[in-house]
This record gives structure tokens, C-alpha cells and sequence, in this order.
């Protein structure tokens, strides 16, 4: 709600759409859900996708290897400019059991 509060006074270039999925551990339900029921011009129109997943938990960071380089650029930016912490984690198979 802290990051939803920061960016809603002033004026933005771009739409942010803050959503909750449901049913992500079940096999990503909830966003496959919210992607197949936009339109072909909804989705052109989607520059970024931001994941915000165990609040609080661990320091801010970005999945660097997944990233889009502009994002990391927007990221220093805004680091820069809020004072803020951002690391960088890259993080294929964590999480996930041994077969």
C-alpha cells in the first residue's frame, strides 16, 4: 500500500494497474486469467509487469536476469532519486524441489 500511496499524488505518463492474483501456487490461475482476457491492444500497450511478492520480508530487489534493461535504468533512477535501496537477486530454481 506504501508503494500505491507514493505514486498517486502527481500526474504519470503511464497507467499503473495494481492487481492481487489468486491461485498462483496452483499453477499461476489468477494472472493467466487477467492476461487472456485482455485485448490484443491492452497488450501492446503493457510495457512492464512489476512482481511484488513476500512483502516485508527481504530488502527491495529486482530479479536482474529476468529483467528489462529500461527497467533497471527506471529502477537506478528512482533509487537515486527516493533514497532507497534496490539490490539485485537473480534467482532461477529457488524455491523449487529436486526431482
Amino acid at each position: 500500500m506504501d508503494l500505491f500511496e507514493s505514486l498517486w499524488a502527481g500526474l504519470r505518463r503511464h497507467s499503473l494497474v495494481f492487481i492481487g492474483f489468486t491461485g498462483e501456487e496452483e499453477g499461476l490461475v489468477g494472472s493467466r486469467f487477467y492476461v487472456i482476457a485482455l485485448t490484443a491492444e491492452q497488450k501492446t500497450r503493457t510495457a512492464a509487469l512489476v512482481n511484488v511478492e513476500c512483502l516485508g520480508l527481504s530488502p527491495t530487489a529486482m530479479w536482474l536476469s529476468h529483467a528489462d534493461p529500461q527497467i533497471g535504468k527506471v529502477s537506478r533512477a528512482d533509487r537515486n532519486r527516493l533514497n532507497l535501496h534496490i539490490g539485485a537477486r537473480n534467482v532461477e530454481q529457488v524455491g523449487r524441489g529436486t526431482q
